[in-house]
């Protein structure tokens, strides 16, 4: 009876000592339970003041600065001045002032779109008879409907004797279409009717035509040091085709200011008598860009 029941007491020791631990280790799964669902809560609460900080710049927390970087209208004008040599007509150097202004009043691709392009060469030369100014402004203005489709206006002016016209108006307007664009390059062509007006050295008189303009405009931002520009332009009318090209190259040294290199081909396919049919003005010049 005894050895029955000392067997019966240690059974009783058993038992309890087994719910006290099977207790213990609900109350430690509980408290792990508790501590996981806390630490849950503190990571949530991190990432939901992580996507306020990018989705939602009012907040006050920047994470990019580059995204908060605001639209400039202005980007991508151009300061330049330096010097060059000239071929065709005139056979020498040159000084040089070279401006581009662009100016979009809207950020993307749709809506209004102008810039100019100026540039003046003073021509060495020392044969006081030659003509030593020469100036070109082009002045244009597009608005784009959508991502490809648009209209334009363009007039252009050169004054430059040695070609044999005092100077040469060019007005058109038409369609343009933006065959692609990126935020690195984009490809412009445009085409369109107008009236091109001249007037002959030889003789003073003033001519108008009926013309037609065909141009291609290439822009391309490598990076934020190297950036490129291209147009091509045909005017034709009924007893002559000019052609220009322009191209600029641009690097970026310091805080906008940088060197350009440029190069500008004239071409007239019917020239006054004893004119070159050709004219190149190349040029270094030192400039300021606006980003």
């Amino acid at each position: 009876m005894r050895n029955k029941a000392g067997f019966l007491f240690i059974l009783i020791v058993l038992f309890i000592h087994s719910c006290v631990y099977a207790d213990e280790k609900v109350d430690l799964q509980n408290e792990s339970m508790d501590y996981n669902y806390y630490m849950f809560q503190l990571y949530q609460s991190q990432a939901n003041l992580y996507k306020s900080q990018i989705f939602e710049p009012e907040s006050g927390v920047v994470i990019n600065s580059s995204e908060s970087t605001p639209y400039n209208p202005w980007h991508g004008s151009q300061f330049a001045f330096g010097a060059g040599g000239t071929t065709g007509d005139s056979n020498t150097s040159n000084a040089q002032i070279n401006t581009l202004i662009n100016y979009k009043p809207s950020e993307g691709e749709i809506g209004w779109n102008f810039n100019t392009i100026e540039q003046y060469n003073y021509i060495y030369s020392t044969n006081s008879t030659d003509n030593k100014n020469r100036l070109y402004i082009q002045q244009n203005g597009s608005y784009m409907f959508d991502t490809h489709n648009g209209v334009f206006a363009q007039v252009s002016y050169l004054n430059d004797a040695n070609d044999g016209y005092f100077y040469v108006w060019n007005q058109n307007a038409g369609y343009q279409l933006q065959l692609f664009a990126n935020k690195n390059n984009n490809l412009l062509f445009s085409f369109g009717p107008g009236v091109q007006e001249r007037q002959v050295v030889v003789n003073s008189n003033v001519e108008i035509k009926p013309s037609w303009l065909t141009q291609i405009t290439y822009n391309l931002n490598l990076n934020k040091i190297v950036s490129f520009s291209e147009q091509l332009q045909n005017v034709a009318t009924t007893d002559n085709n000019s052609s220009y090209l322009i191209t600029t190259l641009t690097l970026e040294v310091f805080n906008g200011f940088g060197i350009n290199f440029n190069y500008q081909v004239t071409y007239n396919s019917q020239p006054e008598p004893g004119k070159a049919k050709l004219n190149t003005i190349s040029g270094v010049n030192f400039v300021y860009a606006i980003d």
